[in-house]
This record gives structure tokens, sequence and C-alpha cells, in this order.
């Protein structure tokens, strides 16, 4: 089989006979293909035969019978999942495969039907062969493909999951593969034989992930975000039918209860006193305004300013006292808006979940350590009701190494502090802080362990991992950040995150990607020398390393060309390549995000390593770059400005 790629979804056709389905070749009866199917997973499978006894060809020879079918009252996520499905068939094989409606169609599995989400078929199938899209099995991602004579069904128990049935029917039977939003692989050939799926299910681990990134983050980005297995970033995330979030995804309390319209003691100490039954009667009112205004919300978060304190009235210091920290305060103000908003929720048909940001002052969880270790409830008002969880924000983790590393003191108290909230609550959100907040052009010493910190959250049962990161549509190895986000977010087990790498810097790079790769890897190395430089020789906490890895000392002269040279390099092997001048541009241009992001690091720090004359021209390149590549700002809440 060959692969051919898509640059921003448009397709060189190449003249390919190929045969897709069975490994290339037609296969006996009773010859079992291992299937690869998404996030490393593999799924032993027949080639399927239909109804006449024949090898069952979704296309032969440039022809098909089969037609799309989705429900006539499809939701968006259905009418994509079927434009998805039409797409990149047409892109593998030249054939265009119709979408019609369920309106009028008879179950009847001699029928040559791909159906695709709860449609009238689907149903039948359903109740003919007992087969079950079960919400708490499948989750907001999962999904399931059945074949039936010769009938295709792919469904899930959820919009997400409806639409993953196809990317996972995609990758299983023409190796679909979104490296990025502007790369995407599918395998050419002229027919392709369907595998004999029998209530296939795959399961993914989390139900939503974010990567708060400028590079999915302009309007349309919720496709191209999907297909990479992740929610468009934008204020807390943007699915496919809008926020996920009622307003934002942190610091809420100051928008519902403004300092204009509070009354005398309702905000002390800079924070909302939690305890006022007055308080909780205005939250109430506001919160019910705020969640008719976001339709779509389906996470509604309370949160305090963003600094260190709590309310100090002497009810809430009480509390603090009784509970080790703020944080008992908020997880039972969460639960009583739960209480209130109940009869709302159920009259509006409404589904929010009560998130108490766990930040600062209210990050330590109520709990206790029982005589067997394990942590317990200090009383029953803070363990958390059905829809109510926490946002555990992690500023305080060593992001070098996985939450669960045993040689990272930092992170044994944030690891345990993941253990205390699992004990009250299995709605968590991870809030992660995986890029320089004060430097957003250098680079971060977190990617590298992201598979553990993925493996551990997994683990306890994190429905979404929510990271923060420039508004610029590019950051360094922002791309990269994306994609294995993608890949280990929906699964961290089952594929090793330097696979994932090398093949994301063979893809994503082409020609130059061993360079880029040895650019990388050499970046690595230094960013993991620089956290031992520090006096407890192992990497310092999030708020800390913001500043200390912006230190000039860190990024001597001699490093920085050093790094330089993989990107000469890379430039040097892309322009000898075969690649046609379209795709050379394009690639050229993502080498040049990270040449520009070192090159500004060598500016910023060493500016009389230059000659006037050359500091000139590095500057002109430097703003022509940052206008290339959109960036927006240099560090949280500071924009760009040309040099």
């Amino acid at each position: 089989m060959k692969k051919i790629r898509i640059i921003s979804l448009l397709l060189t056709f190449i003249m390919v006979i190929g045969f897709l389905g069975a490994c290339n070749g037609s296969s006996s009866d009773d010859e079992i293909v291992t299937v690869d199917s998404p996030y490393g997973k593999t799924f032993d499978l027949k080639p399927a035969k239909g109804v006449d006894g024949d090898a069952l060809m979704l296309v032969e020879n440039g022809r098909t019978n089969y037609k799309i079918v989705i429900s006539d009252t499809a939701t968006t996520y259905e009418k994509t999942a079927g434009s998805e499905m039409q797409t990149f068939i047409q892109k593998s094989t030249g054939v265009k495969i119709p979408i019609i409606t369920d309106k009028g169609l008879t179950y009847d599995n001699n029928n040559y039907y791909m159906s695709i989400g709860p449609t009238t078929l689907f149903d039948a199938l359903a109740e003919d062969k007992e087969i079950d899209v079960n919400y708490d099995e499948l989750g907001e991602r999962g999904s399931i493909i059945h074949l039936e004579g010769n009938s295709l069904y792919l469904n899930g128990a959820a919009g997400y999951g409806t639409l993953n049935s196809v990317y996972n029917f995609l990758d299983c039977q023409v190796n679909f593969e979104a490296y990025a939003v502007d790369e995407i692989y599918v395998d050419v050939a002229t027919s392709i034989q369907v595998y004999n799926y029998k209530n296939t299910k795959f399961i993914e681990k989390i139900d939503y992930q974010e990567y708060e990134a400028g590079r999915i983050r302009p309007a349309g980005a919720v496709f191209d975000a999907a297909r990479l297995g992740l929610v468009a970033g934008s204020n807390g995330g943007v699915t496919i039918d809008g926020p996920l979030y009622v307003y934002s995804p942190a610091h809420t309390l100051q928008i519902l209860v403004p300092a204009d319209k509070a009354e005398e003691g309702w905000w002390r100490n800079s924070q909302l006193c939690l305890t006022n039954p007055d308080v909780m009667d205005f939250v109430e009112q506001a919160s019910k305004e705020y969640i008719e205004k976001y339709k779509t919300a389906k996470f509604l978060v309370y949160g305090g300013r963003d600094n260190f304190k709590a309310c100090d009235c002497d009810t809430c210091k009480a509390e603090e006292v009784k509970y080790g920290g703020a944080g008992g305060s908020m997880i039972k103000f969460c639960n009583e808006m739960s209480r209130r908003l109940e009869p709302y929720l159920e009259e509006t048909g409404r589904d929010i979940t009560f998130i108490a940001l766990s930040y600062h002052a209210y990050e330590k969880p109520p709990v206790y350590l029982d005589e067997n270790g394990k942590y317990q409830p200090i009383d029953e008002s803070v363990v958390a009701r059905d829809n109510v969880g926490s946002m555990v924000c992690f500023i305080g983790a060593d992001y070098g190494h996985s939450l669960d590393d045993p040689t990272s003191s930092i992170n044994v108290a944030e690891y345990e502090k993941l253990k205390g909230w699992a004990a009250l609550t299995d709605k968590m959100i991870a809030y992660l802080y995986l890029s320089n907040y004060s430097n957003y052009m250098m680079y971060f010493n977190g990617i590298s362990s992201f598979q553990g910190w993925m493996r551990t959250l997994q683990e306890y049962n994190v429905i979404f991992p929510f990271t923060a990161i420039s508004e610029s549509e590019y950051s360094p190895l922002v791309d990269l950040k994306l994609y294995l986000l993608g890949k280990l977010g929906s699964d961290a087990t089952v594929e090793s995150q330097e696979k994932l790498t090398k093949d994301f810097m063979a893809n994503f790079y082409k020609a130059a990607g061993n360079d880029m790769y040895e650019f990388y890897n050499a970046m690595r190395m230094h960013m993991t020398a620089i956290s031992a430089m520090n006096d407890n020789n192992q990497s310092v906490a999030c708020y800390d390393t913001f500043p200390y890895y912006s230190d000039g000392k860190h990024y001597p002269i001699n490093v920085l060309n050093n790094f330089l040279t993989y990107i000469e390099s890379a430039y040097e092997n892309l322009e000898k390549s075969v690649l046609s001048e379209e795709d050379k541009a394009t690639v050229a241009k993502r080498i040049l995000v990270e040449d520009f992001h070192i090159r500004y690091a060598r500016y910023q720090y060493h500016r009389d390593y230059f000659t006037s004359e050359q500091l000139v021209a590095e500057k002109a390149f430097l703003n022509a770059s940052a206008k290339t590549l959109g960036i927006k700002n240099v560090a949280e809440r500071t924009e760009w400005v040309d040099l």
C-alpha cells in the first residue's frame, strides 16, 4: 500500500494500482488480518464476504455500490461524520460515495448501506442483534463498528463518538492519520475490501482533550481539532456544537458576581465569601442566566480570582481550619449550587457539571488518610454530588518529571493532591501548564514527560486534560504537542511517545524529518540539563519554572548556534529533496517556526553577538517571520511588538 499526503486537504492524485484490505491482496476464508487502529490498538479481523459469498468491496476498480446513510434529523456531528467519510474515501480512491438520509429506508442487510450515527437502520439493527451503544461504556468519544450482511453500521454514544467511529473506520481501512491540521494521510488504492467488524468497540480514556493553542483557535478550527482527537482551543474549549464551558474554564465568580453588584462583605480579602447565603442566592440566579446564554456548555466552573487569597470572614476561616484549606468551602459551595439548580436543569433539559476550581488557596482537597493509607473525606458534606467535580490545577507541578515520579519531591505532593480529589469525585478536569507563560517564545521542559502525565491522569479517570498556551498561531513545537496530546490523551498506554514523535517528525517534516528530530532531541536534552542546574538538582515547580527557563544564562550563544545547525541542515536537505516546490514551501514554513524561536532567543540574549548591520538584518528577519507565523503574544498578556 502507498500513502499519500494531503496538505491543506488538497490531494495530488498519483496513479497507483492498489488494493486495500486483506493485507494488499486477496485473502482466504480463514485468513485473519491484524489491523492497526487508532492510538496503537490492534484488532484481529477477517476480510469480509458479502451476502453473495464474494469478497465484500467498499470500492472496487474505481466503483462502489455503497451509500452513506445519516438520519433525516441528523445533528451537526452526524452530518460532519458522513461528510468526513465521503471526503477521505474519495481522497483515497477517487470514488465519491453518495450521502442519503434514512427517510423511507427499510432495514435490509442485503443493501449496501454505510449507516452512520443513530439512524432508523441502526435502531433496527440494535433491536435485531442486541447491539448496545452504552454511554457508560463508550463515553463521549468511544465508538462501535459492525458489519451485518452487506451493511456497515458506525455509531457512538455521543456526538464525538459517532465522528470518531468514522475516523476509526478510515484508520483501519485506508490508514487515515492526522498529524497536523494541514498534514493528513490516507492510502491510495483502486479497491478496498471491508473487514468483518462484529460489534468492534473503540474505547477512549478521556472525554475531551484541549490544548489551547492558536493553531486550533481560529473560526472553523473545531473540525481540524476533531481530526486530531481534540476540541478547539478558545477560552476553555469549543466543540462542533459550541463552547464547552459557561463563560470560562477558570476565574468565573468575578463575572457572576461583579463588584458593582455585590453587597458589602460579599468580597473579602479579594475573594468571594462562599459561606454567605445571600451570595449563594445571587450566584444561583446568575448561574441560570449564564447557563441560558451558553446553550452548548457542559461545564460551569466556580473559580475565584487569580491570587493566593481566600475569604477571611469568621465562618470561612473556621471552615478553612476544619478542612485544612479553602478547598472544603469551594466544593461545598458547588454542591449547594448543584442542589439549588437541580430543578432548573431538569426543567430545561440541560446537563451541566459544576466544577470547583481547585487553585492556590482552594487547591488542597478536604480529606485525611485512614489507617490503610487511603484518602477519605473529612465529612460527607465535601463528597461531590453526581454532577459536581474538581478542576485540579497543577501550577505547582514539576513538568520535567512524570506526575507519579517518586524522584521529584515536588510531584510527590502534587500526586497526593490528585489522589485526594479523586477520593471526593470521579469528575476531574486537569489544568496543565505545559508552556512558558512568562515567555511564550521559549521552549519548556514538559513535552518529554507528557506520556507519564497522561498515563497517571487516565489511571485516576480524569475526564478532561486542559492546557492553555499562546494565542499565536505558531509557538515552539506546537504541532508536535497537539499530535501527542491527541494520541496519548486517548490512551497513554498503547504506544510509546518516542515512537509517536519519530513518526510525526518523518511525516510532518518529510525530507527534513531526521534533522528536525535531532533538533528536538538536542533541545529536550538541553532543557533537562537546565532543570538539573537548580539547587535541588531537579526540575523546579511550574510557577518558578517560567522565569527560570527564561533566564538568558541558560542559553549561551554556542548552544543556540548549535540548535541552528540542525535547522540549517533541515533547510538544506529539504531543498535537495524531490518534493514539489509547493510541498517544499509548506515544509520550509514548518521549519521556520523553530528557526524563528531560536533566533529570537539569540537576539533576546546575545545582541552583542551581532555587528550593527547584522543586527538590523536579524530584526528584519524576526519581524517578517513574526508576521508570517501570526505571532501575537510573547508572554501572557504581553503582545508582540515589532523589534
